[in-house]
């Protein structure tokens, strides 16, 4: 089956092919950042909190410290994500919600993105980019 993720009053999983929901996670607010998926089929997306969905559904953990911020979620090539949280927070969690590192260090983020060979590359309001592998 065929899946397509999708955020508002939460996040949706649809089956492509005949667009029926095969589930539905709610959040307290809509959805601001995300879904995305990451290579070991984790689910990261943010409202009020950022989540940590599996495929099936299944809400494996939920971080209300990190508000989701305009840069939004950035997938890194293993099982985790980036987020550029409000307050110019930074931080790079697993798919069990695990953190890996925190920064305030590069101001306001404004952008995100990774490569396949993994290096994480952010933008800030400043006109700076970052490389982090």
């Amino acid at each position: 089956m065929s899946v397509v993720y999708a955020g508002s009053a939460g996040v949706y999983a649809i089956d492509m092919r005949t667009g029926s929901p095969i589930w539905h996670v709610n959040s307290n607010r809509a959805v601001t950042t995300g879904p995305v998926v990451a290579p070991s089929g984790a689910i990261f997306a943010g409202a009020d909190s950022t989540y940590g969905i599996a495929a099936d559904g299944q809400v494996h953990w939920t971080d209300s410290s990190l508000k989701p911020g305009e840069a939004g979620l950035t997938v890194l090539g293993y099982d985790g994500m980036f987020e550029a949280a409000t307050d110019d927070m930074a931080a790079v969690l697993t798919g069990d919600g695990s953190y890996v590192w925190t920064a305030r260090s590069f101001g306001k983020i404004t952008t995100a993105a990774s490569s396949p060979s993994g290096m994480l590359y952010v933008g800030t309001s400043t006109g700076g980019i970052f490389a982090v592998r």
